[in-house]
């Protein structure tokens, strides 16, 4: 008796990536078990490897990732300590600006009233 099993088809998955591996049948086990035993270390073999390739490239590719995700999040962190840095800019000059606008109301008031008090010197002197 021949025993002749049909082709398989084999599914990995490691993490996101995924593989299909697919294989013609093996040779019999009854007629040449050695032949058999090769074929099916082989197989096993080679889908070991497939695995460990997968799983080395998601390793590069999370590592990559994690680079890429430090690189923006430190672009960020500038691009907001020179906003921070502006706004604070803009802050101060705007408190200067009311500073100075405060102190010429105050010196045109002083003036004013002392033009008042001149002119009605003179008026009444």
């Amino acid at each position: 008796m021949t025993v002749r099993p049909a082709g398989i088809n084999v599914v990995v998955g490691v993490g996101d990536a995924r593989m299909r591996v697919t294989y013609g049948p093996l040779p019999s086990p009854v007629d040449d078990p050695r032949a058999f035993a090769s074929e099916v270390e082989r197989r096993i073999n080679h889908v070991h490897k497939q695995v460990q390739d997968a799983h080395d490239q998601l390793v590069d590719e999370t590592r990559a990732r994690e680079e890429a995700h430090r690189q923006a999040r430190a672009e960020l962190e500038d691009r907001i300590a020179r906003v921070e840095g502006m706004s604070r800019s803009i802050a101060v000059g705007g408190l200067r600006e009311q500073v100075y606008g405060w102190t010429c109301i105050a010196v045109g008031f002083i003036l004013q009233v002392a033009a008042t008090f001149m002119q009605a010197a003179a008026a009444g002197g």
